[in-house]
This record gives structure tokens, C-alpha cells and sequence, in this order.
């Protein structure tokens, strides 16, 4: 995010020239857009692969990137998950309407195993925990300060 780089060295101020903006945006963007790609790359094929209500979908994939995208904040300080409805908007407003029109789109087939709801919260989660630390890790190896 601009206003949010995942490194704080790489924040935009001002007064900075334009020059070294467009190059700390530039690095945030290869470092984020692949994990992004891949969590909805992931949100895709469980909605090719299970048959969600569409209050489900509402419901449960903003719950789970909510939880996956704040899950440092959230386990250090529990009380703000009081707040997690706000922040499930932030991915109402990513979602939902690509949702809406591709939902008409889906396979038929779709399974409706019980297991979707949690297998959907816990596959999200987990896709954001791998994509931080792949981020983390290659930021270190490449010897990006913070």
C-alpha cells in the first residue's frame, strides 16, 4: 500500500524527490503484488471448488483475510479483534463485487462439504502468514533495512 509499505523505509514523504518515490513503490510492488496474486489466486479456487451461500462468501473470506492480513497486530493485542468488522469492510469493498459477477459464472458442481467455512478461513490465514514471511525473508536476504 502506498500510504502503508510493508517496509517503513520505504515510505513516501514530503519533499522526497519523485525519482526515489517511484523507486520505493516500485519495490513495494514486487515484493506484494505476488503475495496478493497468490491469496487471491487461493480465494479463487475455493470458490471453483466449494458451493458458498453468498453470505458465506461475505461472511467468512473477509473474516479470513481480515484475520490473515492483521494476524501480527491481532496476536499482539486481542482486544482489537472488538474492531475485526471494521476491517472485514476493507475487503468487502476488495471482493464483493468481482464476487457478484462471477458467482452467476461458477461450476455447478461445486462441493458443499462442511468443511469450507473453517478449510476457507484456515487456508486464507495460512496464505498470508507464508506470503509475510516469504516477504520478511527475501526483504533480509536482499537487505532491505526497515
Amino acid at each position: 500500500m502506498i500510504s502503508q509499505p510493508f517496509l517503513l523505509s520505504l515510505t513516501i514523504r514530503s519533499g522526497m524527490p519523485i525519482m526515489q518515490m517511484i523507486r520505493n513503490y516500485s519495490i513495494d510492488l514486487m515484493f506484494t503484488l505476488p503475495v496478493y496474486v497468490f491469496i487471491f489466486s487461493v480465494i479463487w479456487k475455493l470458490i471453483n471448488r466449494y458451493r458458498y451461500g453468498r453470505w458465506e462468501y461475505i461472511f467468512v473470506f473477509a473474516l479470513a483475510q481480515a484475520l490473515g492480513d492483521g494476524n501480527q497486530t491481532f496476536l499482539h493485542a486481542p482486544t482489537l479483534l472488538l474492531f475485526i468488522p471494521y476491517v472485514m469492510i476493507n475487503y468487502h469493498a476488495i471482493n464483493l463485487a468481482p464476487y457478484l459477477v462471477i458467482e452467476r459464472h461458477l461450476p455447478q458442481n461445486r462441493s458443499d462439504s462442511h468443511w469450507k467455512l473453517p478449510l476457507a478461513v484456515l487456508s486464507i490465514v495460512l496464505t498470508y502468514l507464508v506470503g509475510g514471511a516469504i516477504i520478511v525473508g527475501l526483504s533480509r536476504v536482499l537487505d532491505f533495512s526497515n
